[in-house]
């Protein structure tokens, strides 16, 4: 039986923070960031697709082809922080 690839969701919260996809072009996608519904920013990231199989130290599982949000290190390459929604949009047809 083939497993289907796992997509990044479109809505998920990770460290408090609801994550909203607000769109996606290819591997690019812009996410509204909010925290209790008070605090807000937008992040623009390449979606990450993985090459290998692999377990993370904390048991997760990985699949090849598998999508995920760019981890920390890789921030300022494949994600970006913005404070506007403006800017996210233009930094987002930049890439």
């Amino acid at each position: 039986m083939q497993r289907t690839m796992k997509k990044l969701p479109t809505t998920f919260k990770k460290g408090g923070w609801l994550h909203k996809q607000l769109q996606r072009n290819g591997n690019i996608a812009i996410y509204e960031r909010t925290l209790n519904g008070e605090r807000r920013h937008w992040e623009v990231i390449r979606v990450q697709v993985a090459k290998n199989s692999y377990t993370f130290p904390n048991g997760k599982e990985i699949e090849a082809g598998d999508e995920s949000y760019p981890t920390d290190r890789m921030w300022g390459k494949y994600g970006f922080t913005f404070a506007c929604l403006d800017k996210a949009i233009k930094k987002a047809e930049e890439l």
